[in-house]
């Protein structure tokens, strides 16, 4: 699957500068193939309009006020109604790792009493952003910083607040997937005891430290079976399974169904 850098979704001198922001429906769709992987960050909030956003294989539905958050790497696929409206921001790889960025949500509605105040903020941002002078590198990145900061609070406030040793487990796992690594050592490298990971999990995600390394493995298998030509036992082997019969079984149990029949059902759709 392609996976398309800031300047092939941007067509806009100004992506040059590493972030882009401006109204949703001022932006110029770009030549690429449906579903892609994006290698930056993007916000997108749509003040009006409907349709599906799959983010990862989950569908999450466009509605007012709901604002989308995609981190690189992760599959990207839509179908919009032409009355969209709202605002985009996407910005480099490095800038959200300067700034801490790590989105743990792939939406969160944004609350009648908070839009004016949303909007105040993308405004500002697309002001500062045309200005140009010495100041604007700094007050944008600061920008991106403190909007990343509402939208993790509204995250926060709307769902169980994700614990920074969580997003650690999970930039663990999914920074190698073939690595077959124990829920001991992950603990060990996050510097706390096995107890106190699954006590985590348990308590802000619902499952134990296993089952969430199993699905962030299998979440990663179904990219792999539908955009690449890997057979079933390639893919096991690139998310840490060494016995590709246990994978078709962890992966039936997760999913419902067999890794061919997943592959089937989907690739040609």
């Amino acid at each position: 699957m392609i996976e398309y850098p800031l300047h092939d979704i941007i067509l806009h001198p100004d992506a040059a500068k590493g972030y882009f922001i401006d109204r949703f429906e001022n932006i110029e769709d770009p030549p690429v193939e449906w579903p892609h992987r994006h290698a930056f960050y993007s916000i997108v909030w749509f003040t009006e309009g409907l349709g599906i956003n799959v983010i990862d294989f989950s569908e999450c539905e466009i509605l007012p006020s709901r604002l989308f958050t995609v981190n690189p790497k992760q599959v990207h696929n839509w179908s919009y109604s032409e009355n969209c409206r709202g605002y985009v921001l996407v910005f480099e790889e490095y800038i959200g790792r300067e700034l801490n960025v790590q989105f743990s949500s792939p939406y969160v509605d944004v609350p009648a009493q908070e839009i004016a105040f949303f909007e105040t903020v993308f405004k500002k941002l697309m002001i500062e952003s045309e200005r140009d002078d010495h100041l604007t590198h700094k007050n944008s990145h600061t920008g991106i910083a403190y909007l990343f900061a509402l939208i993790s609070r509204l995250v926060n406030s709307s769902t169980a607040m994700v614990h920074p040793i969580l997003t650690g487990f999970r930039n663990l796992v999914c920074s190698n997937f073939s690595r077959v690594s124990t829920i001991e050592e992950c603990a060990r490298s996050l510097k706390i005891s096995t107890n106190e990971l699954n006590a985590l999990c348990k308590h802000h995600l619902g499952v134990s430290a296993k089952q969430y390394q199993l699905d962030l493995k299998i979440t990663e298998a179904k990219r792999l079976l539908i955009y690449t030509p890997y057979p079933t036992s390639e893919v096991a082997h690139r998310v840490g399974f060494d016995d590709t019969s246990y994978f078709a079984r962890i992966f039936k149990k997760k999913t419902g169904g067999s890794p061919t029949h997943f592959k089937e059902k989907y690739r040609d759709h």
